[in-house]
């Protein structure tokens, strides 16, 4: 190799002394083991690596054998996971003896082959960062699937077989964390591991010992596999303190102590950390137990907007740090990092993936799309996002890939600078550092936005009536001077003596003294605002009246005192539409979760089609499946979220009379014809399809529903009930199901129309759908429930 390579030409002078090095190191390494290196080597292609990655170059002259042998296999190709598990499987095959030490280099010489593949193609731009994280991943997973299992055969030969108290053989489960989980390993990562085992018993077939000393004995060997550094390196750096009690817990726990734990003891913190997790090794029926055990504590199934503090508490620890350390470089860790971009995404998680399964995914990248789909981020905003957690994600894994340590701090030298310009495809550092500084203050700004740190009242000076509003919450304990105080900021005097005796009773009141004291920190923020946001209204002895009754009822669910605290727009909607209506204020008191309803104006105040509706509802229910008990709470959900919309717009203005009629009688239409398909398969799934013959053919017959009244003439009112009546269409001969359970078809419709009744009439904690009046029927009260078509008839003329 000299300078009249054209490639080689074209690199910065500083990098070509270092790899015209490397290149007589390698061919003398070559020649030591007559290996032809004028067959195997695509000059251009090399210089760039070596340019770019010392780890590289230094690994093929400490091992030439490596790269010809992927020269002659997979070196331009992507692997899979099962690739990954024949590759090492069939090098462990051929160790002539199968102990730890042979076991170890055996990891160590895949790891180090497998991880110049993975360079290459990224280096070469063959590989999408996609495909590079993908790959790092499911290494790291073969790296610990197979020998986790060679190690815990030899253990129990030695040990004897640890046991459940059926006399079943426990394994070991492996919990993959962060990145690991979540298919998304950095080149020089660590990997966060979680031992667990089903539960306490004792081995048989060695000497006695207890499951739990077993598990983390081979716990122990384990992490010495892949850990330890020897002349053949490491395989991968093992880091265990995300496991219940960190450092000071056992290295390997039970289900049971587990579940115990994270009870009773879970941190916010780890909430955040197990989004990601996943099962990568061992026992995976068990794992995946394991998992359903902690979806609770991970996904709460109220909205959490306590995430947001929670997540501002975890990045002030982590900017403490950085600034300590100095390392305002740090793109993982710094403003406006990839961590950041994880915050952002998985604080939707947090807040609202216990009701809505769908964001229970664990890829940033899957997550932001579906984020944009459900209009929780806009897709410019998506799209920003992801554009950045490529372009950091890419210039995180080229550090790395130069010399194999886990950092993620810009270089301060020119070669590293120059190897990373050539390494991200820039002509210099200075490009490649601009870019980054752009995409670094994109993402800082959308975490931000997200946390409400820009422009809020905790960021720049309050405003004169918010202090004075938070010395009357929290100081003013004289009731005549509150009163006082309150009317120096402008209400009337009988307002204000109402005013002071309804806060102060509040004040003294049992539900206060219950609180936790999180919920009264976040009481704390949120009454100064509530007390501003009154001043502007008409009457605000009577607004604060219908406010306070509110907010009796979330004292103990203090989440939505953080969802108005977090979103001040949504305070301001809240205390706008208690003023404008009783009706209202009343509902929210009632069904508190309708809060949420809140926080968008657009949506609120946004008229709807039946076929929006009705693809909003479906949405609703496809998240339940088939429990019952959720289909009927997220069916009173949706009629409330709807109705608190159009009363929204009605009280605005910007419906008048026949459209608030119109729109609640489209509502009630599709509620009706979801009822009547969640009826239908119910009655399906026990009893078959209703059938008959007519003229010699086989027919479905079905029910229909017919409205009266107001429900008929679209005249609905927000509290008006439905009268209906079922008929059905079943003639001819053989009216039977055809189900195992097989009823004859007036039996059949009958249940039908009761099974759609229980859904619209049964009183949940979210109350009912809707009243239902039958007694327009044919004969009233006295006739039957559904009638046929033909009789009907008949009834109408006679």
């Amino acid at each position: 190799m000299n300078n009249s390579n054209p490639l080689l030409n074209e690199l910065p002078d500083i990098l070509h002394s270092r790899v015209e090095r490397h290149w007589h190191d390698w061919q003398e390494a070559c020649r030591c083991l007559s290996l032809n290196t004028d067959v195997k080597v695509p000059l251009a292609e090399l210089a760039r690596v070596w340019g770019s990655s010392e780890f590289v170059a230094q690994s093929m002259i400490r091992n030439p054998e490596l790269w010809f042998e992927l020269v002659d296999s997979n070196l331009d190709s992507s692997m899979t996971l099962e690739d990954y598990r024949k590759s090492l499987e069939t090098r462990i095959s051929e160790l002539s003896v199968l102990d730890d030490m042979g076991l170890m280099q055996c990891l160590r010489h895949f790891r180090s082959q497998q991880m110049i593949r993975i360079a290459w193609r990224d280096l070469l731009g063959k590989a999408g960062t996609d495909e590079t994280l993908r790959n790092l991943t499911e290494l790291a997973e073969t790296c610990v699937d197979i020998p986790l299992e060679i190690v815990y055969q030899d253990q129990c030969e030695q040990l004897g077989v640890p046991l459940d108290h059926q006399g079943n053989a426990q394994r070991m489960v492996v919990l993959g964390m962060g990145k690991l989980g979540g298919h998304e390993l950095n080149f020089s990562s660590d990997i966060d591991l979680i031992f667990a085992f089903a539960e306490e018993g004792e081995t048989q077939g060695g000497r006695s010992l207890a499951n739990s000393q077993f598990f983390i004995r081979l716990g122990q060997r384990f992490i010495k596999l892949l850990n330890d550094v020897t002349a053949d390196g490491f395989v991968f750096r093992v880091d265990m303190r995300l496991r219940p009690y960190g450092d000071s817990g056992p290295l390997a726990m039970s289900h049971g102590a587990m579940e115990q734990y994270y009870q009773t003891q879970g941190r916010d913190w780890e909430r955040y950390a197990m989004i990601k997790a996943r099962v990568i090794g061992g026992d995976r029926r068990e794992g995946e137990a394991i998992m359903q055990m902690l979806k609770p504590f991970i996904y709460r199934r109220y909205l959490d907007f306590g995430a947001f503090q929670s997540i501002r508490e975890m990045k002030g620890m982590i900017d403490s740090e950085i600034r300590r350390k100095g390392n305002l470089t740090n793109i993982k860790l710094g403003s406006g990092g990839i961590r950041e971009i994880e915050f952002i995404g998985q604080t939707f998680q947090l807040i609202r993936a216990g009701g809505d399964p769908e964001l229970q995914i664990r890829g940033i990248v899957p997550l932001l799309k579906l984020l944009e789909k459900k209009a929780y981020l806009q897709s410019r905003e998506v799209d920003a996002l992801l554009q950045s957690y490529d372009f950091l994600r890419r210039l995180e894994n080229r550090l790395q890939m130069y010399a194999d340590k886990q950092t993620h701090l810009l270089p301060d030298t020119p070669e590293l600078q120059s190897s990373m310009a050539l390494a991200m495809g820039y002509p210099d550092w200075q490009p490649l550092a601009d870019d980054c500084e752009k995409h670094r203050q994109t993402v800082h700004h959308a975490f931000q936005q997200l946390l409400h740190e820009e422009g809020g009242e905790d960021n720049e000076s309050p405003e004169e009536s918010i202090v004075a509003c938070r010395d009357i919450w929290l100081h003013c304990k004289d009731a005549a001077e509150m009163q006082k105080r309150l009317q120096q900021l402008g209400m009337a005097d009988e307002d204000a003596e109402a005013a002071q005796a309804m806060l102060q009773q509040l004040q003294t009141s049992s539900a206060i003294r219950a609180m936790t004291a999180t919920g009264r920190q976040r009481l704390d923020i949120l009454m100064p605002r509530l007390l501003n946001a009154l001043l502007a209204t008409e009457q605000p002895s009577v607004v604060l009246q219908r406010l306070l009754s509110l907010l009796q009822s979330v004292l103990r669910r203090s989440v939505y005192l953080s969802l108005l605290n977090e979103y001040p727009s949504a305070l301001q909607q809240l205390v706008k539409l208690c003023a404008a209506s009783p009706w209202i204020a009343h509902l929210l008191s009632r069904y508190p979760v309708l809060l949420d309803e809140l926080l968008d104006p657009r949506h609120l105040y946004e008229m709807k089609s039946r076929e929006q509706l009705a693809n909003e509802l479906e949405l609703l229910l496809s998240q339940v499946s088939d429990d019952e008990e959720q289909q009927l709470e997220r069916l009173r959900k949706f009629k409330q979220a709807q109705v608190l919309r159009i009363a929204a717009m009605d009280i605005s203005g910007n419906l008048n009379v026949f459209e608030v009629s119109e729109q609640l009688s489209l509502i009630a239409e599709v509620l009706l014809c979801k009822v009547k398909a969640l009826a239908g398969s119910w009655m399906e799934s026990r009893f078959g399809r209703p059938q008959c013959v007519v003229n010699d053919q086989v027919t479905y017959p079905d029910i229909g529903i017919v409205a009266y009244g107001k429900m008929g003439g679209e005249e609905l009112g927000y509290g008006s009930d439905l009268d209906l009546v079922f008929l059905h269409n079943s003639q001819g001969s053989q009216q039977q199901s055809d189900g195992k359970r097989s009823l004859d078809n007036a039996s059949y419709f009958a249940r039908y129309a009761q099974r759609m009744i229980h859904l619209l009439s049964a009183q949940t904690a979210n109350g009912r759908l809707y009243e239902i009046d039958m007694r327009l029927r044919p004969d009233g009260n006295a006739g039957m429930l559904v009638s046929s078509l033909n009789a009907y008839e008949i009834y109408q003329q006679e």
